[in-house]
């Protein structure tokens, strides 16, 4: 089966955004699709059959609905600015206690939004200074709607092709997106925690350039929780993303790294 075959088979099941929930049964919990349908299954059992164009990676991301400030709606369960910085710390100091291999990676992101996905041109930094030979060019398409899980926190589940592009004039993009973000790794997983800054308007390069000043900076995993622009950033994005082989990738495998930002939500709210 072809990419647009799984694709066009998938939008018959479904118009509207997928909707999971734990603790229901399998038979109450989906709208607009065979009472049989299992989502987390259907992402198991697609992978494995989707064609990866060369020069394309396939993405597979939990993006969690933790930090209020990011678009979340009223009747979602979200966390204030306080505690949202207390769980993010608490995960860093966490890892960096147990000694687990942790990474700072500093960038600038210029979108282009397409009817396919985003195009993107991004800039990456090493202590705030421009590392012009790891500049990428590449499209970022999604392959399903997102997957939502209606859990505490809440996630979406997200499948994208990342696809390589010659290099593109930044003039076309919008906006663009300077991250700041701390990475744990792990076995099949990668934690991230970033710190976003979005310039709406690329008409004047000077607040471009003092943002990035505000933002990327001389830091590394040790010295994070001091001296990251916590109160600088407009929000902070919580994500796993899937780093193992797809063939071996299991329902237990994505519930268990869910686990573990649920338990350092809970470890923060009880101390």
């Amino acid at each position: 089966m072809n990419l647009l075959s799984i694709i066009y088979n998938y939008l018959i099941y479904i118009n509207t955004y997928i909707l999971y929930h734990p603790l229901l049964s399998y038979n109450t919990q989906y709208k607009d699709m065979s009472d049989n349908f299992d989502p987390l299954n259907y992402i198991i059992d697609i992978i494995p059959k989707i064609d990866i164009p060369k020069d394309t990676n396939i993405e597979l991301e939990c993006r969690f609905k933790i930090d209020s400030r990011k678009n979340v709606k009223k009747n979602n369960k979200a966390y204030s600015q306080l505690q949202t910085l207390k769980i993010a710390k608490s995960i860093i100091l966490f890892y960096l206690n147990k000694k687990t291999h942790c990474t700072v990676e500093q960038s600038i992101n210029f979108i282009k939004e397409t009817q396919k996905g985003n195009e993107i041109k991004q800039m990456s930094f090493v202590n705030g200074i421009q590392d012009k030979n790891k500049h990428l060019y590449y499209e970022k398409i999604p392959l399903i709607h997102p997957l939502i899980v209606l859990d505490e926190p809440e996630y979406n589940i997200a499948l994208n092709f990342e696809h390589k592009l010659q290099p593109f004039d930044i003039k076309g993009c919008k906006f663009a997106r300077i991250k700041l973000r701390f990475s744990v790794i792990l076995e099949s997983w990668r934690i991230d925690i970033t710190l976003v800054r979005t310039i709406e308007s690329l008409s004047n390069p000077q607040e471009l350039k003092n943002a990035k000043n505000k933002m990327l900076f001389e830091i590394n995993p040790d010295t994070f929780i001091e001296k990251a622009p916590w109160s600088y950033a407009q929000y902070v994005e919580f994500e796993l993303e899937y780093i193992g082989d797809y063939n071996k990738l299991q329902i237990k495998s994505i519930q268990s790294a869910v686990d573990i930002i649920r338990k350092h939500i809970y470890t923060t709210h009880n101390l």
